[in-house]
Formats: structure tokens, sequence, C-alpha cells
């Protein structure tokens, strides 16, 4: 096999599937790829045979059968012997034929699995949720798992179907996903660490314009209709939606005093001036801010201090307060935070499974005619990004 620059063994070229080679993006390279290994013609007779069978045997249709085969001929008995005989040959070579359908690839962007030559499913490191290897007979194995964008109903059984090596395939996926979150994270703290040395470096940034060199380092959101403004590193993605947050209401009625409805996430534009009332900031799979904004005609109250202190569901979930902070005061807004330990594998609102241990930081903030609700997450052994994540909150301004 090839090598790439992450050192990584990787299919050639020449060897690749068609149907795969047809759908690589530019700059993607194949590290695995595989196909279902056809179901055993023994297997499937055998057990064709047997059920057939126990049909004959339970039903006492033998004797029927030893009547009609003394009454006629054989050659007036073939067309009804050919009937079973087709039924047979179908049985056992349909499912070697719709197994023949699919290729699966491992690559350095996705997942993927085509049918017919279509992508029926694929994910990045960053939405694959590896689920389970369920093995089959020899070494094949079902190697589940699903994208994060797909709904729930839509993902069963979806993955890897009776592919060789089963245990290999699976173990890849997670090596995988697994490199790519230690990527991530270093390419999140050394952005942090840009950002950080330019606010340290401009203490009166979060009140002027940034200078040239930290354009680089520091990028600016600001929200058209209200004006407010926070700094975040450069290089983290960040998006915006129009939501819908408040009461569900059916023919006048409220059925729940809160139903959040999400709108399409879109790239954040400074020129853009489409409303939008939720910001993600993201950098990887276990850094990121989600900002939720609520004018002041909103309906959807901010909780007090003592309800998400004495959060229910937080100590159901075993995710309970681990520390309080009262009266916090930034540039007008005030409020106050909750931290939380959030294990690996855990699911987060905004930011589905956290593939490794993260803090997790709340803050309720209310000023200039709003109130924010923020969730930002850092892994539990990153100082770097957790105080990156406070900077972020920290550089909040007014219009």
């Amino acid at each position: 096999m090839a090598r790439r620059e992450d050192n990584r063994p990787t299919v050639p070229e020449e060897e690749l599937y068609p149907e795969i080679a047809a759908v690589l993006k530019p700059g993607e390279h194949v590290y695995w790829q595989g196909r279902p290994a056809p179901p055993p013609v023994v297997f499937n007779t055998v057990a064709l045979l047997l059920l057939l069978g126990l049909i004959l045997w339970v039903s006492d249709f033998g004797k029927t059968m030893g009547a009609i085969w003394q009454s006629y001929t054989l050659v007036q008995l073939l067309p009804f012997l050919v009937v079973p005989g087709a039924f047979i040959v179908l049985i056992v070579t349909v499912p070697r034929k719709k197994a023949n359908l699919f290729r699966y690839a491992i690559t350095n962007q996705r997942a993927l699995s085509l049918r017919r030559g279509e992508i029926v499913q694929q994910a990045g490191p960053g939405q694959l949720q590896l689920i389970d290897l369920i093995p089959g007979d020899g070494e094949t194995g079902l190697v589940r798992w699903r994208s994060t964008d797909e709904p729930l109903s839509e993902s069963r059984n979806r993955g890897f179907h009776r592919v060789p090596r089963a245990r290999e395939v699976h173990q890849l996926l997670q090596d995988w996903q697994k490199r790519w979150q230690e990527d991530s994270d270093t390419r999140a703290e050394a952005s942090s660490e840009a950002f950080r040395q330019v606010r340290d470096s401009e203490p009166a940034a979060a009140t002027t314009s940034l200078p040239g060199d930290a354009d680089a380092a520091v990028q600016r959101i600001t929200h058209p209709p209200h004006g407010f403004s926070l700094e975040v590193p450069a290089e983290w993605d960040v998006t915006v939606a129009q939501n819908y947050d408040g009461p569900w209401r059916v023919f006048g009625f409220t059925l729940l005093k809160r139903i959040i409805r999400s709108g399409s996430p879109r790239p954040y534009s400074p020129d853009e001036r489409a409303p939008w009332n939720k910001l993600t900031i993201r950098c990887g799979a276990s850094t990121g801010l989600n900002i939720n904004i609520h004018p002041p005609e909103s309906a959807t109250p901010m909780p007090e201090e003592e309800e998400v202190l004495n959060d229910r569901w937080g100590k159901v979930l075993g995710v309970p307060v681990k520390h309080f902070e009262k009266d916090i005061a930034i540039a007008g807004f005030e409020g106050f935070a909750v931290v939380r330990d959030l294990p690996k594998g855990s699911s987060s609102v905004g930011f589905g499974n956290l593939p490794v241990e993260v803090l997790s930081r709340q803050w309720w903030l209310t000023g200039h005619g709003l109130h924010l609700e923020i969730q930002g997450i850092a892994p539990a052994d990153s100082p770097t990004l957790q105080e990156t994540i406070d900077r972020v909150v920290q550089s909040l301004q007014p219009r």
C-alpha cells in the first residue's frame, strides 16, 4: 500500500473499486475499502431444505405428494417441480447479488457506504457515532455506525454489513476517529494560544479595532440587529441559525412552555443581514460554544439560580453542578454560571456525542435588552482550551 503525509497506509489508486473512485473528492484518499461477504451457499441451502422439510412434516404433506407421484408421470410433474426449484435458486442467489451492490470505504475525510455507486450513508469523523460490532459467521460481522446528522429512526442497522475481518474494521474506525480528535484538539490549542497572545498584548482590543497583525489570530463576531460582539480564535468554525424558541400552542392552548425548533445552520458572514438568534462556535470534536440570544420580548424565561442549582435532571443523569459562580459582570451583562463534568460518551444538547471527558460551563446573562444562554465545552485535561472558552465569553461587548 502507498502512504500519505499522515504516514497511514492507503489503497493504491489502481486497486480502488470504480464505484469508490468515482465519488472521491479532490485530496481524498482511501485507508480501507470493502464489500459485504456473500452469504455461504451451503448454509443457506441446508437451512432452506430443513425449513421445507419441517413444513412438509408438520402439514403431513408427504402422503399427498406420494399419491400425486403415483398418479402422474415425471414429464407431467416437471412444471410443478421447476417452480420450487427456481424458488430455491432465488433464495440462494438473491442475497449474494444484493451483497454485491454495496461498496464500503474509510477515507481521510469520511466513512462511506455506497449502493449501486450512489452514496447511501456517510459521516466525517466529527459526525460519526460508532455504535457496536455484531459478529457474524467466521470473521465477518456488522460494524454499526451512524451519522449524528441522520434521524435515529433512519439509522437502525446502518453501517458496514458482513464485512470480512470485521473486528479489524471496527478498530480502524475507532483509531481513525481518535486520531482526528487528537489532531483537532492540537489545532484548537495552537489557535487558542495565538488568540490569547493577541488579547494579552492588546489590552484595548475589546473596545477598539483589531490591529492588522491580529487578523490571523482573532475574528470578531457581531450580531447585526443588537450590535453586541465577541471575539473568537480565527481558525474556529462559526455558524449561525434562526431558531424558534418559545411555547408550543395548539388552537390557542399552550401544550408546552418551551419548545426549540432548530433552524438551518449557515456560515457566519459579517456582511449578512439575515436574522439569527443562535451562534455556534466549534473547533474539533470537544471544544466549542453555543449561544442562544433572546430579545426582551421573548417568551422564554431565564432560570433562577436556585432552579439551576437544584436541577433534578442534572442529578438524575449524574452531572450535578460542580462549581457555581454568581454575580458575574461582563461589560454590562450580569448573571451567573455553573460548571459540570460531562463523562466521555455522554450526549450534550448542541454538541452531540462527546468523544472525551469535557468540562461544561453554562452562563445565563442579562443586559442591554438581551438574555443570553451560553454553553461552552472543552476537554477536561486541557486548561488552555478551558481558559480560551472563558476568554471568548469575557470578550462580550455591547453595541
